[in-house]
């Protein structure tokens, strides 16, 4: 108890990481689901529909990147339906538990590029 009141359950993952949360390996399933071939560099980010989230940023650097690499911008999260259009981006939406560990296995490199973050205070 803390301050008289007993403490909620709290899960501990030592050094921050627990890959038995996760998929062990990429899934070659969502690459193919995606469009995305096997050498393709997948880049995701979370599109909430905070404000500042700066989505045109993140299209902007994977347009950039995409003259020198065959890089495509995944989107997902409930706005994710604001990406950019063309043949680099692609959106999963709003997904389930399951269905972004997936995502967050197979891709190649995750952007998170807020304007501000309040680490989740209001």
């Amino acid at each position: 108890t803390a301050l008289g009141r007993p403490c909620p359950p709290v899960d501990v993952i030592p050094g921050g990481c627990d890959r038995g949360r996760f998929f062990p390996d990429p899934d070659p399933g969502l690459r193919r689901r995606l469009g995305i071939p096997a050498d393709g560099v997948i880049v995701l980010t979370a599109a909430t529909g905070e404000p500042g989230e700066r989505l045109d940023h993140v299209a902007e650097a994977v347009r950039r990147l995409a003259d020198h690499l065959p890089v495509y911008g995944v989107f997902v999260g409930p706005a994710a339906d604001r990406q950019p259009a063309g043949e680099r981006f692609r959106s999963l939406g709003a997904v389930g538990d399951d269905e972004l560990r997936r995502a967050y296995s197979t891709c190649d490199a995750y952007v998170h590029w807020p304007a501000a973050d309040g680490f989740g205070l209001a």
